[in-house]
């Protein structure tokens, strides 16, 4: 059984990117993509902001951190523009529907 909710670590790739280490910010962007396509794998759609993706298969996460959600055959169908910056972490609430929701956290963690 999926767990209801799961954590995604954002603030690696922040402390990365400031320190100017562009390998470890690589890393930690690959490592986010591979979680959110995870997600989205066991999903049958994906919430954030009021707004809910179906068809989802893969996430795409740029050097900016901004989402990519893409269908069958890998073509774009949803994409964020900077909704993360400053977030720590995401949350993925499992919903009753099968959808994923994604709720940023950001707790003061940029002041």
């Amino acid at each position: 059984m999926a767990r209801n909710r799961e954590c995604i670590d954002l603030s690696t790739f922040w402390q990365a990117a400031d320190e100017n280490r562009p390998a470890g910010a690589e890393h930690e962007r690959q490592r986010i993509a591979a979680a959110l396509s995870r997600v989205a794998a066991g999903s049958s759609g994906i919430a954030w902001q009021g707004l809910v993706v179906h068809g989802v298969q893969e996430v795409a996460v740029t050097h900016s951190l901004d989402f990519q959600f893409k269908g069958a055959g890998g073509e774009v169908i949803a994409e964020t523009s900077m909704p993360w910056i400053w977030c720590k972490a995401l949350v993925v609430k499992r919903l009753w529907d099968g959808t994923a929701e994604l709720v940023a956290v950001s707790d003061d963690w940029a002041g």
